[in-house]
């Protein structure tokens, strides 16, 4: 049996740097050194002093965000920077991410009240981004789900000139971007071997917010290849916390892939990075089930992607027989939306099987709708859209009969829900510019 987790005293940022190819982050927990390690294909040398400095600085964000899944293990009571720069408005993003990013960690350990340390600044006033100019060129960050599918369509579609990237090492994410019919780029990322062991000793472990530290590797990417554009494909739905814990803080297990967080990155990077290059998400105007919805209109790619966690980790998948398990929250809440666009035939022919006849899985269709309970950890719709969804297909004929919904025949909370179509007529804030923006169907997709 593991030791309790233990408490480090110091947690060290020292300077990155670059070696041909691959880019090294160093940091220290305590007296232990750590260093992961990007390997970044066929990079090209930076011949201009701009962008040279527009990549030294990208770098030292990227150092200071990915440290986050290192901090986490022994999460230090205090934080050392050395050989990087961070100014005040730096050092406030970075606490903000570091606090809600590992909110949810803190609560699964019973650590809601921790305060994340401050960071240290190191410099009082920071230096003019650099500017130079980029290629008119989207990198759209691919994760093989119906999310950046769409994207790949719609982008594609509208005649946009866009090359997908991913990091690590998923071959459905691949297969997804080849099906997509987009060139790729693979950046891989190997983490320091000792962050398994201190994980095997009893370190912290747990949720650490991914797509902030893959954001920060693709502005890298940008800056290396030529794009003057980053796209992701977060919608509106990730903007909902699961709850608010016993300290009065937000657990949002989306949180970097939040408004917020976009908003607040997009600032690091034109204050001090490169004051035109852009970090949006495509498909923020739109919720979960309105995705959803266009995605049922594009069979092409109904065989090709999946949004099953045990088939996205760093190393590749661990799904080795299905694109779906059928039994955890992604592939409930991808099969309740889709429910209600497709038929059972093509449903059959995704899951290989109806997730809503059976009865083992009651549980888990009314966890999505917080009957009982709060939404589940996951990047799952909101309460509202699949307590929406739940009541739709109670009035569906080839749907009312099934185990999951005739078990939750009767909740009120299912009985007040909002009517579906006024779900998939919203739309919500986002920072879209205008090219982008128009290519947004404001029906169906044609």
């Amino acid at each position: 049996m593991n030791p309790a987790p233990r408490h480090a005293q110091t947690f060290t940022f020292c300077a990155p740097e670059r070696q041909g190819d691959s880019i090294h982050m160093h940091y220290r927990l305590d007296d232990t050194p750590l260093t992961e390690i990007l390997y970044f294909p066929d990079a090209p040398d930076l011949i201009l002093k701009e962008q040279q400095r527009a990549f030294e600085q990208a770098l030292e964000l990227l150092s200071l965000i990915a440290g986050i899944s290192y901090y986490k293990a022994g999460l230090a009571r205090n934080i050392a920077i050395e050989g990087l720069s961070v100014t005040e408005d730096t050092a406030s993003f970075l606490r903000n991410l570091y606090q809600h990013g590992l909110a949810e960690m803190l609560w699964k350990a019973g650590l809601e009240h921790f305060e994340v340390p401050a960071f240290p600044v190191t410099q009082q006033r920071h230096s003019a981004p650099a500017d130079f100019p980029l290629n008119r060129r989207n990198l759209l960050a691919m994760g093989g789900g119906k999310d950046s599918m769409l994207s790949a369509h719609l982008l594609k579609a509208g005649q946009q000139d866009t090359q997908a990237a991913f990091v690590g090492h998923s071959s459905l994410i691949a297969h997804s971007i080849e099906v997509a019919g987009l060139p790729a780029l693979q950046i891989r990322r190997k983490l320091d071997p000792k962050l398994s062991l201190l994980n095997e000793q009893g370190a912290f472990n747990g949720h650490v917010p991914v797509t902030a530290i893959n954001s920060a590797i693709l502005v890298l990417a940008a800056l290396l290849y030529d794009h003057d554009r980053i796209i992701f494909s977060n919608e509106h739905s990730a903007n909902e916390a699961n709850f608010i814990n016993t300290a009065g803080r937000a657990v949002n297990h989306q949180y970097s892939k939040s408004l917020a967080f976009e908003q607040a990155f997009a600032r690091q990077l034109n204050s001090h990075i490169h004051p035109t290059l852009q970090y949006v998400s495509l498909l923020r105007p739109w919720n979960e089930t309105r995705i959803l919805q266009l995605f049922s209109q594009l069979p092409q790619y109904h065989l090709h992607f999946s949004s099953c966690n045990r088939n996205f980790h760093l190393q590749g998948s661990r799904n080795s027989e299905s694109l779906w398990c059928g039994q955890c929250p992604k592939c409930h809440f991808t099969f309740l939306g889709l429910a209600a666009f497709l038929p059972e035939t093509e449903l059959m022919r995704i899951f290989g099987r109806n997730l809503l006849q059976d009865r083992a899985q009651i549980g888990g269709f009314a966890a999505l709708a917080a009957l009982g309970h709060f939404k589940p950890l996951e990047c799952v719709g909101t309460v509202e859209e699949s307590r929406a969804l739940l009541a739709h297909l109670q009035a569906v004929p080839n749907w009312q009969s099934t185990a999951v919904l005739q078990a939750l025949q009767g909740h009120p909370e299912l009985a007040q829900a909002r009517p579906l179509e006024e779900i998939l007529q919203r739309r919500y804030p986002h920072r879209l510019p205008p090219d982008l923006e128009q290519l947004l169907p404001e029906h169906a997709l044609v």
